[in-house]
C-alpha cells in the first residue's frame, strides 16, 4: 500500500508500505531518511570480537531491529591497484554460526565497495555493489542498511553533503527478517581479508525508521 507525500515548507515526505497476504507488514520506508549529524556518530573499536555498545549500555544486536536503520562512516586511504584479495572495513558474525552474516569491503583489483549480507541463516551471501574507489587517495563513504526498504535499502553516499543512492544488486529479496550480528571486527575478518590500505576510521549511528 502506497501513501502520498506530504509537504512540509520546501520538502516532499515520501512513505510508502507493502503488506502481504497474512496482513505482515514486509516493506516500509519514509524519505528523506532523517540523518543526524555525522559529530553524533560513535566510533568503532577495531579490537576483534568486541560488541559494539551504545551510550545506554545496549549491544548493537540487542537494540538495532528491523524498524531501524544502521549507519556506517568510513574512512582512510584506499589500497594501490593490484591486489585482488577482498579486503575488509567492517565485518559482523555470531560466534554460534558460520560464515558472518554482514561484511562491508573492498573488492577487485580496482577496489569497490561491496556489501555481502547472509539474510537467511542456511541461505547464501547476497552481494550488492557501490562505486569504485579511486587507488592511493583518500576515501569518506558512508553506507546506509535500512532492512524495510527491500534490496534497495543497501545505500552509500560519498561525504555528508551528498544525496543517497542504492548499491547494485542482482535480485528481488526480502530483507525484513534479516538478524544483526553480535560480534564485529574493523579491518580483517574470520577469513582473515585484511585491509591493505592506510588510516582505517569507522563509525557508526543507529537511526529509528518513521513514517512521517
Amino acid at each position: 500500500m502506497e501513501y502520498p507525500g506530504r509537504r512540509t515548507g520546501r520538502c516532499l515526505y515520501l512513505r510508502c508500505q507493502s503488506i502481504d497476504e497474512s496482513g505482515k507488514r514486509r516493506e516500509w520506508f519514509s524519505w528523506p531518511m532523517d540523518i543526524p549529524s555525522v559529530d553524533s556518530w560513535e566510533a568503532v573499536n577495531p579490537a576483534i570480537g568486541d560488541e559494539l555498545r551504545l551510550q545506554d549500555d545496549q549491544t548493537l544486536a540487542a537494540k538495532v531491529t528491523a524498524e531501524n536503520i544502521l549507519l556506517w562512516r568510513f574512512r582512510g586511504i584506499c589500497p594501490q591497484n593490484g591486489n585482488i584479495e577482498d579486503q575488509t572495513l567492517i565485518y559482523g558474525w555470531s560466534p554460534h554460526e558460520g560464515p558472518g552474516r554482514l561484511w562491508i569491503g573492498l573488492q577487485g583489483v580496482v577496489p569497490r565497495l561491496t556489501v555481502s549480507l547472509q539474510l537467511e541463516r542456511g541461505e547464501g551471501a547476497r552481494l550488492w555493489r557501490g562505486p569504485l574507489l579511486v587507488p592511493g587517495k583518500r576515501f569518506d563513504l558512508q553506507v546506509a542498511i535500512h532492512t524495510g526498504m527491500g534490496p534497495g535499502g543497501v545505500m552509500f553516499r560519498q561525504g555528508a553533503e551528498e544525496r543517497w543512492s542504492s548499491l547494485k544488486h542482482s535480485g528481488a529479496t526480502i530483507m525484513s527478517g534479516f538478524a544483526w550480528p553480535p560480534a564485529w571486527s574493523v579491518g580483517g575478518c574470520q577469513e582473515n581479508k585484511p585491509f591493505r590500505g592506510e588510516n582505517l576510521q569507522v563509525n557508526y549511528k543507529v537511526v529509528q525508521t518513521v513514517l512521517h
